[in-house]
């Protein structure tokens, strides 16, 4: 009905300056809705299973070694080096043999008027041995540090070093947690209350005068 309504009132008006025009009038009385739009659908929790393949793995690891023994040789102090006082008995004269000379004994005797000296034992040589003659002395004698060697076992800490180990991890099947978005959604919005009228102009063809 209204479309009927407009057309009577906006025939007249147009007629005189739009009579080479054709005029399609279109009305809607319930509004026109907006184009629709598109969201995001909601997102889920999907467990999947994935397959990891072999590969080898290389890790590095510091770890102690074991003490170790071994034996050494020590010299070890027993007694210090020092100076001593030392009595000594020192050959002054060796042991010797000297000779002696005796002399003769002479007797002297008187014969008659005369005095007569007699011999009673010729001069000789005579040998004495002499004993050695020593000295007692007092020196000072430096005496050495004495040493003794000894053998004992000493424990060395074990030292550090990094070790490089290979590990082969086979291909396994694995389970993720994976939170996918879900589908786009369409929405079309709600009509808009009111009354839409569009008009449509266009010129008369030709043929549209020939078909009528």
């Amino acid at each position: 009905m209204l479309k009927a309504v407009v057309a009577s009132v906006a025939a007249p008006l147009l007629l005189g300056s739009l009579s080479a025009f054709a005029i399609d009038v279109n009305v809607d009385v319930g509004g026109r809705r907006g184009p629709p739009v598109v969201v995001e659908g909601p997102s889920r929790t999907v467990i999947e299973r994935v397959w990891i393949p072999e590969r080898v793995v290389e890790r590095t690891e510091r770890i102690q070694e074991p003490p170790r023994h071994r034996t050494v040789e020590e010299q070890v102090l027993v007694e210090p080096e020092r100076i001593e006082n030392v009595q000594e008995r020192v050959l002054v004269r060796p042991e010797r043999v000297e000779r002696e000379y005796i002399p003769p004994v002479v007797d002297r005797i008187k014969l008659g008027p005369v005095y007569v000296n007699r011999t009673v034992r010729e001069g000789y040589w005579r040998e004495n041995r002499i004993s050695a003659e020593f000295q007692t002395v007092y020196r000072e004698v430096r005496i050495p540090a004495k040493y003794r060697t000894v053998t004992r076992r000493i424990e060395e800490p074990g030292r550090w070093r990094d070790v490089v180990r290979r590990e082969v991890i086979p291909g396994h099947w694995e389970e993720r947690t994976v939170v996918r978005q879900g589908p786009p959604i369409v929405v079309e919005p709600p009509r808009r209350g009111g009354i839409d009228i569009d008009f449509d102009l266009h010129k008369h063809d030709k043929h549209d005068k020939d078909r009528r």
